[in-house]
Protein backbone atom coordinates (compact mmCIF):
# COMPACT_ATOMS: atom_id res chain seq x y z
CA UNK A 1 0.00 0.00 0.00
CA UNK A 2 1.67 3.50 -0.71
CA UNK A 3 1.85 6.11 1.72
CA UNK A 4 0.39 9.51 0.89
CA UNK A 5 2.88 12.25 0.44
CA UNK A 6 2.47 14.96 2.84
CA UNK A 7 2.36 18.32 0.92
CA UNK A 8 4.55 20.18 2.88
CA UNK A 9 7.72 18.19 2.88
CA UNK A 10 11.36 19.71 1.50
CA UNK A 11 13.06 17.05 -1.12
CA UNK A 12 16.52 17.47 -2.82
CA UNK A 13 17.96 15.34 -5.04
CA UNK A 14 20.54 13.02 -4.79
CA UNK A 15 23.87 14.78 -5.25
CA UNK A 16 25.13 11.62 -7.65
CA UNK A 17 21.97 12.08 -9.41
CA UNK A 18 22.36 12.93 -13.01
CA UNK A 19 19.70 13.45 -15.94
CA UNK A 20 20.53 13.08 -19.29
CA UNK A 21 18.78 13.31 -22.69
CA UNK A 22 17.66 9.27 -23.39
CA UNK A 23 15.54 10.11 -26.95
CA UNK A 24 13.33 12.49 -28.38
CA UNK A 25 10.41 12.19 -25.34
CA UNK A 26 12.78 10.82 -22.35
CA UNK A 27 15.56 11.37 -20.43
CA UNK A 28 17.82 9.12 -18.35
CA UNK A 29 18.11 9.44 -13.98
CA UNK A 30 21.50 7.89 -13.53
CA UNK A 31 23.80 7.20 -10.13
CA UNK A 32 26.85 5.32 -10.09
CA UNK A 33 26.87 5.00 -6.72
CA UNK A 34 23.63 4.16 -6.18
CA UNK A 35 23.19 1.49 -8.98
CA UNK A 36 20.62 3.55 -10.17
CA UNK A 37 19.38 3.76 -13.96
CA UNK A 38 15.94 4.56 -14.73
CA UNK A 39 14.18 5.98 -17.89
CA UNK A 40 11.71 8.32 -17.69
CA UNK A 41 9.57 10.32 -19.77
CA UNK A 42 9.61 14.62 -20.27
CA UNK A 43 6.40 15.34 -18.30
CA UNK A 44 8.26 13.28 -14.69
CA UNK A 45 11.51 15.34 -15.95
CA UNK A 46 9.77 18.65 -15.56
CA UNK A 47 9.12 17.74 -12.19
CA UNK A 48 11.73 16.64 -10.97
CA UNK A 49 13.66 19.30 -12.17
CA UNK A 50 11.89 21.38 -9.48
CA UNK A 51 12.86 19.70 -6.62
CA UNK A 52 15.30 22.18 -5.46
CA UNK A 53 15.72 21.55 -1.39
CA UNK A 54 13.70 24.56 -1.11
CA UNK A 55 10.57 24.40 -1.97
CA UNK A 56 7.71 22.14 -0.36
CA UNK A 57 6.02 19.29 -2.72
CA UNK A 58 2.70 21.46 -2.44
CA UNK A 59 4.95 24.60 -4.11
CA UNK A 60 6.51 22.05 -6.21
CA UNK A 61 3.19 21.38 -7.80
CA UNK A 62 1.67 24.47 -7.70
CA UNK A 63 4.89 25.54 -9.40
CA UNK A 64 4.40 22.85 -11.91
CA UNK A 65 0.69 23.49 -12.67
CA UNK A 66 1.09 26.93 -13.61
CA UNK A 67 3.96 25.88 -16.35
CA UNK A 68 3.15 22.95 -18.16
CA UNK A 69 -0.74 22.09 -16.97
CA UNK A 70 -2.90 23.70 -18.77
CA UNK A 71 -6.35 22.32 -18.02
CA UNK A 72 -7.49 22.58 -14.66
CA UNK A 73 -4.78 22.58 -11.67
CA UNK A 74 -4.42 19.20 -9.88
CA UNK A 75 -3.72 18.68 -5.84
CA UNK A 76 -0.57 17.14 -4.61
CA UNK A 77 -2.71 13.92 -4.03
CA UNK A 78 -3.57 13.46 -8.09
CA UNK A 79 0.62 13.50 -8.13
CA UNK A 80 1.15 11.09 -5.47
CA UNK A 81 1.70 7.53 -7.59
CA UNK A 82 4.23 9.59 -9.42
CA UNK A 83 6.40 11.31 -6.41
CA UNK A 84 6.32 8.55 -4.24
CA UNK A 85 7.23 6.16 -7.00
CA UNK A 86 10.45 8.74 -7.43
CA UNK A 87 10.82 8.70 -3.22
CA UNK A 88 10.91 4.40 -3.26
CA UNK A 89 13.84 4.52 -6.24
CA UNK A 90 15.91 6.99 -3.97
CA UNK A 91 16.23 10.03 -6.42
CA UNK A 92 16.23 12.14 -2.72
CA UNK A 93 18.54 12.85 0.23
CA UNK A 94 15.36 12.73 2.82
CA UNK A 95 15.03 9.22 1.59
CA UNK A 96 18.11 7.11 1.44
CA UNK A 97 17.32 3.42 -0.43
CA UNK A 98 19.97 1.00 -0.02
CA UNK A 99 20.18 -0.46 -3.47
CA UNK A 100 21.36 -4.02 -3.98
CA UNK A 101 24.06 -4.43 -6.68
CA UNK A 102 22.63 -7.20 -8.94
CA UNK A 103 22.93 -9.03 -12.18
CA UNK A 104 20.56 -9.53 -15.10
CA UNK A 105 17.35 -10.64 -13.32
CA UNK A 106 16.62 -12.73 -16.26
CA UNK A 107 19.61 -14.59 -15.36
CA UNK A 108 19.13 -17.46 -12.92
CA UNK A 109 21.62 -19.48 -10.27
CA UNK A 110 24.30 -16.45 -10.77
CA UNK A 111 28.01 -17.46 -9.75
CA UNK A 112 30.72 -14.47 -9.86
CA UNK A 113 33.91 -15.70 -12.03
CA UNK A 114 35.83 -12.38 -12.27
CA UNK A 115 35.59 -9.45 -9.62
CA UNK A 116 34.77 -5.98 -10.97
CA UNK A 117 37.84 -5.30 -10.13
CA UNK A 118 40.06 -7.75 -11.94
CA UNK A 119 38.13 -7.08 -15.32
CA UNK A 120 39.37 -3.56 -14.93
CA UNK A 121 42.57 -4.31 -14.99
CA UNK A 122 42.53 -6.97 -17.91
CA UNK A 123 39.91 -4.74 -20.05
CA UNK A 124 42.82 -2.33 -20.15
CA UNK A 125 45.51 -4.38 -21.49
CA UNK A 126 42.49 -4.90 -24.89
CA UNK A 127 41.80 -1.04 -25.75
CA UNK A 128 43.98 -1.45 -28.90
CA UNK A 129 41.20 -4.19 -30.05
CA UNK A 130 38.99 -1.06 -30.29
CA UNK A 131 40.76 1.17 -32.04
CA UNK A 132 39.31 2.32 -35.54
CA UNK A 133 42.76 0.82 -37.35
CA UNK A 134 42.97 -2.18 -35.38
CA UNK A 135 39.12 -3.09 -36.41
CA UNK A 136 39.42 -2.80 -39.59
CA UNK A 137 42.69 -5.25 -40.09
CA UNK A 138 41.08 -7.51 -37.69
CA UNK A 139 37.67 -7.76 -39.63
CA UNK A 140 39.97 -8.42 -43.02
CA UNK A 141 42.32 -11.05 -41.33
CA UNK A 142 39.50 -12.65 -39.50
CA UNK A 143 37.27 -12.74 -43.07
CA UNK A 144 40.59 -14.01 -45.30
CA UNK A 145 41.62 -16.39 -42.29
CA UNK A 146 37.54 -18.21 -42.73
CA UNK A 147 37.66 -17.87 -46.44
CA UNK A 148 40.88 -19.84 -47.20
CA UNK A 149 40.69 -22.18 -44.27
CA UNK A 150 37.19 -23.20 -44.45
CA UNK A 151 37.54 -23.59 -48.33
CA UNK A 152 40.24 -25.75 -47.07
CA UNK A 153 39.00 -27.96 -44.60
CA UNK A 154 35.19 -28.06 -45.23
CA UNK A 155 35.17 -31.74 -46.88
CA UNK A 156 36.89 -33.01 -43.68
CA UNK A 157 34.47 -32.16 -41.34
CA UNK A 158 32.00 -35.18 -40.87
CA UNK A 159 29.08 -35.45 -38.68
CA UNK A 160 29.06 -38.75 -38.07
CA UNK A 161 32.08 -39.13 -36.19
CA UNK A 162 33.28 -38.24 -32.28
CA UNK A 163 34.67 -35.74 -30.77
CA UNK A 164 36.09 -35.03 -27.40
CA UNK A 165 33.29 -33.51 -25.25
CA UNK A 166 35.83 -31.74 -22.16
CA UNK A 167 38.35 -30.25 -25.11
CA UNK A 168 34.88 -28.78 -26.84
CA UNK A 169 33.86 -27.42 -23.87
CA UNK A 170 36.91 -25.59 -22.48
CA UNK A 171 37.19 -24.09 -25.98
CA UNK A 172 34.06 -22.56 -26.10
CA UNK A 173 34.12 -21.66 -23.00
CA UNK A 174 37.17 -19.51 -23.15
CA UNK A 175 35.84 -18.03 -26.16
CA UNK A 176 32.46 -17.12 -24.23
CA UNK A 177 34.80 -15.63 -21.77
CA UNK A 178 36.57 -14.15 -24.34
CA UNK A 179 32.83 -12.18 -25.50
CA UNK A 180 31.97 -10.97 -22.41
CA UNK A 181 35.39 -9.50 -22.30
CA UNK A 182 34.84 -7.76 -25.37
CA UNK A 183 32.00 -5.97 -23.58
CA UNK A 184 33.38 -5.15 -20.30
CA UNK A 185 36.22 -3.47 -22.36
CA UNK A 186 34.15 -1.55 -24.40
CA UNK A 187 31.89 0.32 -21.92
CA UNK A 188 35.54 1.03 -20.04
CA UNK A 189 36.78 2.23 -23.18
CA UNK A 190 33.67 4.91 -23.48
CA UNK A 191 33.83 5.87 -19.58
CA UNK A 192 31.38 3.85 -18.21
CA UNK A 193 32.05 1.93 -14.89
CA UNK A 194 32.48 -1.90 -15.96
CA UNK A 195 30.88 -4.67 -13.53
CA UNK A 196 31.94 -8.50 -12.42
CA UNK A 197 31.79 -11.17 -15.14
CA UNK A 198 29.67 -14.27 -14.06
CA UNK A 199 27.84 -17.39 -15.45
CA UNK A 200 24.21 -19.07 -14.77
CA UNK A 201 21.27 -20.03 -16.32
CA UNK A 202 19.01 -18.61 -19.05
CA UNK A 203 16.07 -21.22 -19.23
CA UNK A 204 17.51 -23.82 -19.05
CA UNK A 205 20.78 -22.57 -20.64
CA UNK A 206 24.23 -22.12 -19.53
CA UNK A 207 25.62 -18.49 -20.19
CA UNK A 208 27.90 -15.87 -19.32
CA UNK A 209 27.26 -12.21 -18.08
CA UNK A 210 28.98 -9.24 -17.80
CA UNK A 211 27.72 -6.57 -15.41
CA UNK A 212 27.70 -3.08 -17.40
CA UNK A 213 24.48 -1.77 -16.77
CA UNK A 214 26.36 1.90 -16.49
CA UNK A 215 26.17 1.71 -20.53
CA UNK A 216 22.77 3.15 -20.16
CA UNK A 217 24.85 6.55 -19.59
CA UNK A 218 26.31 6.25 -23.07
CA UNK A 219 25.59 7.99 -26.09
CA UNK A 220 23.58 5.68 -28.19
CA UNK A 221 26.11 5.45 -31.00
CA UNK A 222 28.38 4.12 -28.23
CA UNK A 223 25.86 1.85 -26.43
CA UNK A 224 25.62 0.19 -30.19
CA UNK A 225 29.38 -0.57 -30.35
CA UNK A 226 29.03 -2.32 -26.68
CA UNK A 227 26.47 -4.28 -27.85
CA UNK A 228 28.23 -5.66 -30.43
CA UNK A 229 31.84 -6.02 -29.72
CA UNK A 230 31.38 -9.39 -27.76
CA UNK A 231 30.59 -11.05 -31.16
CA UNK A 232 33.79 -8.95 -32.50
CA UNK A 233 35.60 -10.09 -30.06
CA UNK A 234 34.48 -13.43 -30.66
CA UNK A 235 35.44 -13.64 -34.27
CA UNK A 236 39.10 -12.65 -33.68
CA UNK A 237 39.24 -15.87 -31.06
CA UNK A 238 37.23 -18.14 -33.46
CA UNK A 239 39.50 -16.83 -36.36
CA UNK A 240 42.64 -17.80 -34.11
CA UNK A 241 41.76 -21.04 -33.27
CA UNK A 242 40.34 -21.59 -36.79
CA UNK A 243 43.92 -20.77 -38.12
CA UNK A 244 45.30 -23.30 -35.32
CA UNK A 245 43.21 -26.09 -36.38
CA UNK A 246 44.00 -25.82 -39.59
CA UNK A 247 48.10 -25.90 -38.81
CA UNK A 248 47.90 -28.26 -36.25
CA UNK A 249 45.24 -30.78 -38.31
CA UNK A 250 42.94 -30.66 -35.34
CA UNK A 251 39.63 -31.44 -35.93
CA UNK A 252 38.19 -30.28 -32.61
CA UNK A 253 39.81 -26.61 -33.06
CA UNK A 254 38.14 -26.56 -36.61
CA UNK A 255 34.72 -27.93 -35.15
CA UNK A 256 34.85 -25.72 -32.11
CA UNK A 257 35.96 -22.55 -34.50
CA UNK A 258 32.53 -23.17 -36.52
CA UNK A 259 30.74 -23.40 -33.59
CA UNK A 260 31.69 -20.22 -32.15
CA UNK A 261 31.09 -18.48 -35.41
CA UNK A 262 27.60 -19.91 -35.29
CA UNK A 263 27.72 -18.75 -31.99
CA UNK A 264 28.01 -15.76 -33.00
CA UNK A 265 25.24 -15.50 -35.61
CA UNK A 266 22.95 -16.33 -33.30
CA UNK A 267 23.59 -13.50 -30.85
CA UNK A 268 22.66 -11.00 -33.16
CA UNK A 269 19.36 -12.56 -33.08
CA UNK A 270 16.91 -10.04 -31.56
CA UNK A 271 14.00 -12.26 -30.45
CA UNK A 272 15.29 -13.46 -27.86
CA UNK A 273 17.61 -11.59 -25.09
CA UNK A 274 21.04 -11.95 -26.59
CA UNK A 275 23.27 -9.36 -28.18
CA UNK A 276 21.06 -9.46 -31.03
CA UNK A 277 18.15 -8.06 -28.56
CA UNK A 278 19.64 -5.21 -27.07
CA UNK A 279 21.57 -3.84 -29.73
CA UNK A 280 17.52 -3.65 -31.22
CA UNK A 281 16.64 -1.88 -28.50
CA UNK A 282 19.70 0.73 -28.23
CA UNK A 283 19.10 1.66 -32.05
CA UNK A 284 14.65 2.28 -30.97
CA UNK A 285 16.17 3.82 -27.72
CA UNK A 286 13.53 1.60 -26.37
CA UNK A 287 15.93 0.19 -23.21
CA UNK A 288 13.60 -3.44 -22.78
CA UNK A 289 11.26 -4.38 -25.27
CA UNK A 290 9.87 -7.17 -24.08
CA UNK A 291 8.17 -5.11 -21.47
CA UNK A 292 6.44 -2.95 -23.88
CA UNK A 293 5.10 -4.95 -26.67
CA UNK A 294 1.65 -4.96 -26.18
CA UNK A 295 1.56 -1.09 -25.07
CA UNK A 296 2.80 -0.38 -28.28
CA UNK A 297 0.35 -2.80 -30.23
CA UNK A 298 -2.18 -1.16 -28.32
CA UNK A 299 -1.08 1.78 -29.05
CA UNK A 300 -1.29 1.35 -32.87
CA UNK A 301 -4.53 -0.07 -32.57
CA UNK A 302 -5.96 3.02 -31.01
CA UNK A 303 -4.20 4.97 -33.65
CA UNK A 304 -5.74 2.86 -36.61
CA UNK A 305 -9.36 3.37 -34.65
CA UNK A 306 -9.08 6.69 -34.55
CA UNK A 307 -7.22 7.58 -38.08
CA UNK A 308 -4.52 9.32 -36.65
CA UNK A 309 -1.26 9.86 -38.52
CA UNK A 310 0.96 10.87 -35.68
CA UNK A 311 3.17 7.66 -35.94
CA UNK A 312 6.58 7.13 -33.75
CA UNK A 313 8.86 5.46 -36.16
CA UNK A 314 10.24 3.88 -32.69
CA UNK A 315 6.86 2.60 -31.59
CA UNK A 316 6.15 1.36 -35.15
CA UNK A 317 9.31 -0.75 -35.19
CA UNK A 318 8.77 -2.19 -31.19
CA UNK A 319 4.91 -3.19 -32.31
CA UNK A 320 6.08 -4.98 -35.63
CA UNK A 321 9.31 -6.47 -33.85
CA UNK A 322 6.42 -8.14 -30.88
CA UNK A 323 3.81 -9.44 -33.44
CA UNK A 324 7.08 -10.52 -35.23
CA UNK A 325 8.34 -12.82 -32.36
CA UNK A 326 4.90 -14.02 -31.50
CA UNK A 327 4.20 -15.21 -34.97
CA UNK A 328 7.74 -16.70 -35.42
CA UNK A 329 7.28 -18.70 -32.05
CA UNK A 330 3.83 -19.64 -32.75
CA UNK A 331 5.09 -20.82 -36.56
CA UNK A 332 7.81 -22.88 -34.64
CA UNK A 333 5.53 -24.46 -32.39
CA UNK A 334 3.01 -25.67 -34.83
CA UNK A 335 5.73 -27.14 -36.59
CA UNK A 336 7.67 -28.86 -33.97
CA UNK A 337 3.69 -30.46 -32.99
CA UNK A 338 2.76 -31.47 -36.50
CA UNK A 339 6.36 -33.27 -37.88
CA UNK A 340 8.66 -33.37 -34.67
CA UNK A 341 6.51 -35.36 -31.77
CA UNK A 342 8.52 -38.09 -31.31
CA UNK A 343 11.59 -36.36 -31.22
CA UNK A 344 9.51 -34.35 -27.99
CA UNK A 345 8.34 -37.35 -26.41
CA UNK A 346 11.36 -38.89 -26.37
CA UNK A 347 13.40 -35.99 -26.06
CA UNK A 348 13.84 -36.23 -21.84
CA UNK A 349 14.98 -40.87 -22.56
CA UNK A 350 17.27 -39.03 -25.37
CA UNK A 351 18.74 -36.30 -22.82
CA UNK A 352 19.55 -39.53 -20.43
CA UNK A 353 21.13 -41.78 -22.87
CA UNK A 354 23.40 -38.29 -23.76
CA UNK A 355 24.30 -37.56 -20.62
CA UNK A 356 25.00 -41.67 -19.99
CA UNK A 357 26.78 -41.60 -23.35
CA UNK A 358 29.33 -38.82 -21.99
CA UNK A 359 29.93 -40.23 -18.30
CA UNK A 360 31.29 -43.75 -20.12
CA UNK A 361 33.21 -42.80 -22.65
CA UNK A 362 33.75 -38.98 -22.27
CA UNK A 363 32.28 -38.43 -26.31
CA UNK A 364 29.14 -37.12 -27.85
CA UNK A 365 28.19 -37.61 -32.08
CA UNK A 366 27.81 -34.39 -33.57
CA UNK A 367 24.54 -36.13 -35.12
CA UNK A 368 23.14 -37.13 -31.71
CA UNK A 369 24.01 -33.07 -30.28
CA UNK A 370 22.59 -31.44 -33.27
CA UNK A 371 19.09 -33.85 -33.35
CA UNK A 372 18.27 -32.50 -29.83
CA UNK A 373 18.60 -29.12 -30.28
CA UNK A 374 15.05 -28.48 -31.82
CA UNK A 375 12.89 -30.23 -28.96
CA UNK A 376 15.07 -28.35 -26.91
CA UNK A 377 14.11 -24.96 -27.81
CA UNK A 378 10.23 -26.61 -27.55
CA UNK A 379 10.66 -27.27 -24.01
CA UNK A 380 12.38 -23.60 -23.45
CA UNK A 381 9.39 -22.20 -25.00
CA UNK A 382 6.88 -24.47 -22.92
CA UNK A 383 8.64 -23.44 -19.88
CA UNK A 384 8.68 -19.79 -20.25
CA UNK A 385 4.98 -20.08 -21.23
CA UNK A 386 4.19 -21.29 -18.17
CA UNK A 387 6.44 -19.00 -15.97
CA UNK A 388 4.85 -16.02 -17.36
CA UNK A 389 1.12 -17.87 -17.19
CA UNK A 390 2.14 -18.38 -13.29
CA UNK A 391 3.31 -15.13 -12.70
CA UNK A 392 0.11 -13.65 -14.39
CA UNK A 393 -2.20 -15.65 -12.60
CA UNK A 394 -0.39 -15.62 -9.07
Amino acid sequence: MEEPVIGNEVLSLLDSINITKFSKYSYLVSSKEQNLYVKINHQTYNLLMLFDGERSIKDIIDTYNNMYVKEENALVADYNDTIFKLISLGFFREHPVNRVKTSPSYIQLRLRLFPSAFVAKCVTHTYFLLQIKTIIISILVSIVIWLLCSFFVFQQIDLSTHFSWWKFTLIFFISSIFHELGHSASASFFGAKNGEIGCGFYFFQFVLYSEITDVWRLPKKERVIVDIAGVYFEIIFSSVVLFVGVLASSPICIISAWAILCSCLFNLNPFIRTDGFWLFCDLINEPNVFNNIWKYVNYFTELFKNKDNNIQISHAFVAIYGLTCYAMTASFVVYMVSTELDSIIKFPINIIHLILGVCNDGEIYYATFFALLRPAIFYLLLFNFCKHLYLKLK
